[in-house]
């Protein structure tokens, strides 16, 4: 074998493991968009209930205002606290979420090309796995 042709086979290699990425990214993508999908379509009901019944904050509130008889003034600053705190909590479940999606990354690469090696070698016909490869490819 040539130094060229294994050059050209180790950049064709190099490409498929980024092509590998790719597909990997994508599919997680689109897990994580059909999530958001399907969780914006349910927060109206699950906040509709909230509201009947109250949220904890809610709850919280209306109990800090009767038991210690706040002021107009106090109950005004409670709720500006407990919309921060709400902001914060917002904050850190996006950054864990981030760190769970970066913590699943090895994994989640190992999951795309046991798949993908499904796909190709036991659904495609054979004819068609050569097809694939430079589909996959391609999506670089």
């Amino acid at each position: 074998m040539s130094a060229e042709s294994r050059a050209e086979d180790s950049r064709s290699g190099a490409r498929r493991l980024e092509d590998v990425r790719l597909w990997i990214v994508v599919l997680f993508a689109t897990a994580f968009g059909a999530g958001l999908a399907v969780g914006a379509f349910l927060v109206p009901r699950t906040a509709s209930v909230a509201a009947e019944r109250g949220s904890g904050f809610e709850d919280y509130a209306r109990l800090l205002v009767e038991r210690f008889e706040l002021s107009d003034k106090r109950k005004e600053l409670l709720a500006v606290v407990l919309e921060e705190y709400q902001a914060d909590l917002d904050v850190l479940r996006a950054r864990h979420a981030a760190r769970l999606a970066e913590d699943m990354e090895p994994e989640l690469r190992e999951l795309g090309l046991r798949y993908r090696a499904i796909v190709r070698d036991k659904v495609l016909p054979v004819a068609g796995r050569e097809e694939f490869d430079r589909l996959a490819m391609d999506a670089r």
